[in-house]
Formats: C-alpha cells, structure tokens, sequence
C-alpha cells in the first residue's frame, strides 16, 4: 500500500492504526459507525487485532467516555470520530 509514495489522509490513518496495533498490544481502536471512512476497517478485518476493536455506533460522545474508561485500565486508545459529531451543539 505504501509503495505509492501518495495516500489520503484517512487511509493512511487506516494503515497507521492497524500497524499499531500489531506492534503494541495494549493499543485498541474505538469507532462511531464510520469506519470505511476513516479506514478503521483494516483494524477489524484483522483477526489478530479483532478483539481490541470497539464499534460504539453513532454515539461519539459516548465513545468518548469508552475511551477514557479503557484509557484508565492501562489501554492505549485510539479513536477518530468526524468532527462534526464530535460536539453536539445545544439545542433550547
């Protein structure tokens, strides 16, 4: 993949996250429902690295709070929502 020279952002964020997690075993991967977006697939469509990938749906916030919880178990997580869902303006 990388003998290209040139790759999109989101795929090299795919590619980058599946090599972490082969070379770290405390690494895992949270994901809001857009993972053949961000190209987080390639982490879960590996069978060594299934188990440490979590699909939290369309709920970034909640994913947020995921991710500190396996943060505060000695987990090194890594999770990339789109930024528009990342903070839910307030709606009175």
């Amino acid at each position: 993949m990388l003998d290209k020279g040139v790759m999109a952002p989101r795929r090299a964020y795919g590619v980058a996250l599946r090599a972490l997690g082969h070379a770290y075993p405390h690494v895992v991967a949270l994901d809001a429902d857009v993972r053949n977006s961000t190209y987080s697939e390639t982490f879960l469509h590996d069978e060594a690295l299934r188990e440490r990938f979590f699909e939290c749906r369309i709920a970034e916030q909640n994913m947020l709070s995921c991710a500190g919880g396996l943060a505060a178990g000695g987990n090194c997580r890594l999770s990339r929502p789109l930024a528009n869902f990342w903070c839910e303006p307030t709606i009175s």
